[in-house]
């Protein structure tokens, strides 16, 4: 992780911490039965990490599989406000499932509502959404049933997620959006 600009918020021992706490309340309010997946691109990681942690607690492997929505470019610039679905890679039936839809940050949460009514027009049982931050201020009416790390970081901020195989090493950080535009 690029450690000259920007707030470090969680290096990736907090990481590994805030998702072993997720994962025991995913696991206590949403049991076993659940299917996992990840938004790409830091969403996805993040899912599998979460995935590994529920399969432990329910003894049971626990299924995973990834949306591909695209809306940023990787230097956060909006490319599309309205994120469009380009992929999915589901190894498994939609139709009936209790689904747990993991991304990295929530913000304007219009990723999750792409990701929510895609998978409701293919049938889903149940959707539930998972957050490892929560910026708190949505342009559309979507919040995360489970959140890792709720931050309060105002405007002309950015929350950067590191995860690998994006970066090496897994951290969040809270970067000015005029340090990206000087880097980039």
């Amino acid at each position: 992780m690029d450690e000259t600009h920007g707030f470090l918020i969680a290096d990736a021992g907090r990481i590994a911490s805030v998702l072993d706490r997720l994962a025991r309340r995913v696991h206590a309010t949403l049991g076993s039965e659940l299917r996992l997946i990840g938004i790409q691109r830091r969403g996805d990681p993040l899912a599998r990490r979460l995935a590994e942690r529920l399969s432990v607690l329910a003894g049971t492997e626990t299924e995973m599989g990834t949306l591909k929505l695209k809306r940023y470019a990787d230097d956060l610039t909006v490319l599309n406000e309205d994120p469009q679905l380009s992929e999915a890679e589901l190894p498994f039936p939609v139709d009936g499932a209790d689904l747990l839809v993991v991304d990295d940050v929530l913000y304007s949460g219009r990723t999750f509502l792409k990701a929510v009514g895609h998978l409701e027009a293919a049938g889903a049982g149940s959707i539930h959404l998972c957050a490892l931050c929560s910026r708190g201020e949505n342009d559309v009416p979507m919040r995360a049933d489970f959140v890792g790390l709720q931050l309060d970081v105002g405007e002309g901020n950015v929350v950067e997620v590191h995860a690998p195989p994006y970066e090496e090493a897994w951290g969040v950080r809270l970067v000015h959006r005029e340090d990206l535009a000087e880097e980039g």
